[in-house]
């Protein structure tokens, strides 16, 4: 379960590292339209979640056809574990300048979660310990412990990824043009005159 729940968030988490990188040429000409980078950003984070509140319930009702299990807390979990990947694949997109080496760090950071047990300072900790209370493991973290760490992490992870993104796609100001030299008859040059 904990498997499946974690690796429907790395498909998120890679989701949104694609869409975002995917968009980075277009950011340039949007800018000059008026948008704001971290409008931008928003926009594609938000399209990211969307697909995510499809993938909940598909995942949630897989998992729940093979386990006997309380269907509220996984559907939570899952849709815990869907919002903390979109802000480590946010994270990653405005940290790496190319689509592989971000599904590296996605990789590394899902990847270390699911092949053991998760600690607290992890991302995804809080869904492994509601997956295992919906488990009826009697040591699991309470519910309410759970969900916060998950949204403080969002939250954290997705205010750094925005900023992140806003410094990396911001246009830089223009540079001052000098008026040109005026060539004068004999070859000689003199500053260009303004008009009066």
């Amino acid at each position: 379960m904990a498997t499946g729940t974690v690796g429907a968030g790395w498909a998120t988490a890679v989701a949104a590292l694609f869409v975002i990188i995917g968009a980075r040429r277009a950011d340039q000409s949007l800018l000059l339209t008026g948008f704001r980078p971290t409008e931008l950003v928003s926009g594609r984070i938000l399209t990211v979640l969307g697909l995510a509140a499809v993938v909940t319930p598909l995942f949630a009702v897989v998992i729940w056809s093979q386990r006997d299990i309380g269907l509220g807390t996984l559907v939570t979990a899952i849709a815990l574990a869907q919002l903390v990947a979109v802000a480590i694949g946010v994270v990653a997109a405005a940290l790496v300048p190319r689509e592989m080496e971000g599904v590296l760090v996605i990789i590394g950071i899902v990847g270390i979660q699911m092949s053991g047990d998760a600690q607290n300072w992890m991302p995804l900790w809080g869904t492994s310990q509601l997956i295992q209370r919906a488990s009826g493991v009697p040591d699991a973290a309470a519910t309410g412990s759970a969900v916060a760490h998950s949204v403080i992490f969002a939250v954290v992870l997705l205010a750094l990824g925005v900023a992140l993104w806003g410094r990396r796609t911001r246009l830089h100001s223009p540079m001052k043009v000098l008026p040109m030299a005026e060539v004068v008859p004999g070859g000689r040059t003199s500053p260009a005159r303004r008009p009066a």
